[in-house]
C-alpha cells in the first residue's frame, strides 16, 4: 500500500466531519423504521420519512460546509512537546527537583 493512501486514511479517520455525517445518518435509519407504523395509521404520515431525510440532508451539508478539517500538526509544537516530556523525565529520575533551579 502506498504512504500517501495510509496517510490519506489515518486523515479520513480522524475527521470529524465524516463521523457526525456517519453519526447523522445512522440515527436516521431507526427514525425511518419507527416512521412505517405511523405512515399506516395517517392520512399524510407520508411528510415524515421526507421531513427526516430533509433534516439529515440540511444536517449533513451544515456538518460539511461549516465543520473544521483536521489540521496537520504543527512541526514545532511537536519539538516542544516532545522537549516537556524530556524535561519531566529529567525531573522525575531526580531525586530533588529544586536543585535544578540553582
Amino acid at each position: 500500500m502506498p504512504t500517501s493512501t495510509v496517510l490519506n486514511v489515518a486523515t479520513m479517520s480522524q475527521d470529524l466531519r465524516l463521523q457526525a455525517t456517519i453519526g447523522i445518518w445512522a440515527l436516521l435509519t431507526p427514525a425511518l423504521l419507527a416512521c412505517l407504523p405511523l405512515m399506516a395509521l395517517a392520512d399524510q404520515a407520508w411528510l415524515l420519512p421526507i421531513g427526516l431525510f430533509t433534516a439529515a440532508t440540511i444536517t449533513t451539508v451544515g456538518v460539511w460546509l461549516f465543520g473544521q478539517r483536521p489540521q496537520p500538526p504543527d512541526p514545532d509544537i511537536k519539538a516542544l512537546q516532545q522537549r516537556i516530556e524530556v524535561l519531566e523525565t529529567v525531573i522525575s529520575h531526580s531525586d530533588d527537583p529544586l536543585h535544578l533551579l540553582e
